[in-house]
């Protein structure tokens, strides 16, 4: 899987480095992870907003 320019830039947002390369199944499971632990790590009032905001690269 390769992703969009826009989820390289919520990937960044997020602290975590991807490349412009295909990525296999296991790698993106990875990274969908690491993002849903950047959401978890927001304040509660907040973590919709994140969901939302990151959507694209988590469904």
């Amino acid at each position: 899987m390769k992703f969009s320019s826009k989820d390289i830039e919520l990937f960044n947002e997020a602290g975590i480095c991807v490349e412009n390369k295909n990525y296999s199944k296991e790698e993106v499971e990875r990274l969908k992870i690491k993002v849903t632990d950047y959401i978890m790590c927001q304040s509660s009032s907040e973590i919709s907003k994140f969901s939302k905001k990151f959507s694209s690269i988590l469904y």
